[in-house]
């Protein structure tokens, strides 16, 4: 008769160590196929750390090790750096570590000697996590907003998903720390098992990133020089326009109508710019002091121009409201909705029944 296998007393494996094992192998395969594509370093990294943390979590947890090499406090001082360069490097479209980067890395390197988990230590590790959320979170919502003028479908190539994703690693880091201090400074006594869900909420997040980087690809691939110039630009923003000035955004506009540019699903303040022989930032500045518009604005109102016409010729039996969101430029059937009804006050289908 057989006997049932069981575990030796000192590895007694819970539902959270295999989701700490799963995460680990998860996250490890993340990195290797990133790291063969010699991108987005500093994610890798942030997804390596977060295994290696699941792995000492695990032996730890599972007496395989003894508690007195318990470093995960010390992990506090990475996720943050980590974190932050890898915000910064998807902005960018071709990111470039420097050797001052590494000065990130220097209070981690400090905490991990320390074996036990003083009070100060704590303190610190959050101080740190909360300094390089905020940046990160600032960096992502200071260029979203001042993207609006390059690129031409709002959120399209822009980095609502990375600020949604940044939020939600600071709000399940959040999470994390205050229940390890509640606990930890036993300030309340509780059955819930609430690391089993940080975990399960890491694992939701990081596998939507993982899901976003291989289903649309573009998105990760940031902001040209070009746009980053452009954002980050200080060029003159008097407002008055000269008769030249006019006339150079007033050809820009005519040629953007003329050649239907505003078809192309990508197209960015820059393109038309190039067109022109103008500069990116001064057709931007120039367009919103001449129209009242944004380059977006303008560009999907053309859009918008063009489905009106094509709804109004199209038989209500073979009305396509998906084929034709792509036919005037727009990637996202909900994107075109949206603008839809923003510019005429009703939906595609609405309109076309007033049409008749």
């Amino acid at each position: 008769m057989k006997t049932k296998y069981e575990f030796p007393q000192f590895m007694q494996i819970t539902l959270t160590n295999i989701f700490q094992l799963v995460m680990a192998a998860q996250f490890s395969v993340y990195v290797i196929f990133m790291m063969r594509t010699m991108r987005l370093l500093p994610f890798s990294l942030l997804l390596f750390t977060i295994s290696v943390h699941m792995i000492t979590n695990f032996l730890i947890d599972t007496q395989t090790v003894a508690s007195s090499y318990d470093i995960t406090f010390s992990f506090r001082f990475v996720y943050g750096p980590l974190l932050y360069l890898s915000v910064r490097e998807i902005i960018r479209q071709k990111p470039k570590l420097e050797y001052k980067d590494l000065v990130h890395a220097i209070p981690f390197l400090i905490a991990v000697p320390s074996a036990n988990s003083y009070f100060i230590y704590d303190v610190l590790g959050i101080f740190s996590l909360a300094i390089y959320f905020a940046l990160a979170i600032k960096l992502v919502i200071s260029v979203k907003q001042k993207s609006a003028d390059i690129v031409s479908v709002p959120g399209a190539g822009r980095i609502d998903w990375i600020q949604n994703a940044t939020i939600g690693l600071v709000l399940i880091s959040i999470f994390d720390i205050c229940h390890v201090m509640i606990f930890k400074y036993d300030l309340l006594q509780s059955t819930i098992d609430f690391h089993q869900m940080t975990l399960i909420m890491l694992i939701v997040l990081m596998n939507w990133s993982a899901y976003k980087a291989i289903r649309y690809p573009e998105e990760f691939e940031g902001f040209t020089s070009v746009d980053l110039t452009q954002i980050q630009g200080t060029e003159d923003d008097s407002s008055i326009l000269n008769d030249e000035e006019k006339a150079a955004i007033e050809d820009a506009i005519t040629y953007l109508k003329e050649k239907k540019l505003y078809l192309k699903p990508t197209l960015r303040a820059s393109d038309l710019a190039d067109s022109k022989g103008l500069k990116p930032r001064f057709l931007s500045r120039a367009l919103y002091l001449h129209t009242g518009m944004r380059f977006n604005s303008l560009v999907n109102t053309l859009r918008i121009d063009e489905a009106k016409k094509l709804i109004s010729s199209t038989p209500s039996d073979e009305l396509n409201i998906l084929a034709i969101s792509f036919e005037v430029g727009f990637n996202s059937k909900t994107v075109f909705n949206s603008s839809f009804k923003t510019m005429t006050g009703m939906t595609p289908s609405e309109y076309k029944k007033t049409q008749k």
